[in-house]
């Protein structure tokens, strides 16, 4: 419901500067801004932190460069949305790489890898994961699924 999205938008634009500044804060402005068409103001939130990534299990997307790269699509720029999703590559990949058993760090890979055209080798690392995910679709992993089919333009197994 936009009504709640831009309330809490107030909300948390009225925070002191040291408030909005933190992981959750960041994540959620720019989230918030994405769903509310307010393309500008992702950008915006964006600068108030130098991380990539925003440590919180809260967060649906915790890359500063995927919310970068779907606002940019959202603004209907395809070049600006594919150099973002190539900024963010080699971060997940370094991200993947410091913690080979965390399969949720791989399959954001994948999604990354899908989406700059790396399709291939985007599934092959999701073929390793996935058969298991089926069987324990604990919170979180459905959402990644249908990330990561969505990247890859394959709906009907998006909604699988």
């Amino acid at each position: 419901d936009y009504a709640t999205v831009r309330e809490r938008l107030t909300q948390l634009a009225a925070l002191p500067l040291a408030e909005r500044t933190e992981d959750r804060t960041v994540g959620m402005t720019m989230w918030l801004n994405l769903l509310a068409g307010q393309y500008d103001q992702v950008f915006a939130a964006s600068s108030l932190t130098s991380r990539n990534h925003f440590e919180d299990a809260v967060l649906l997307y915790p890359h500063k460069h995927w919310l970068l790269a779907l606002a940019s699509e959202r603004q209907g720029k395809p070049n600006l949305a594919r150099t973002r999703w190539q900024e963010a590559e080699p971060l997940l990949r370094q991200r993947a790489a410091e913690a080979p058993g965390n399969t949720n760090r791989q399959f954001e890979h994948a999604i990354t890898l899908a989406r700059v055209g790396r399709g291939e080798e985007a599934q092959a690392i999701v073929a390793q994961i996935e058969p298991a995910w089926r069987e324990d679709l604990t919170r979180g992993r459905p959402g990644l699924l249908a990330m990561f089919y969505a990247s890859l333009g394959d709906a009907p197994r998006t909604v699988e």
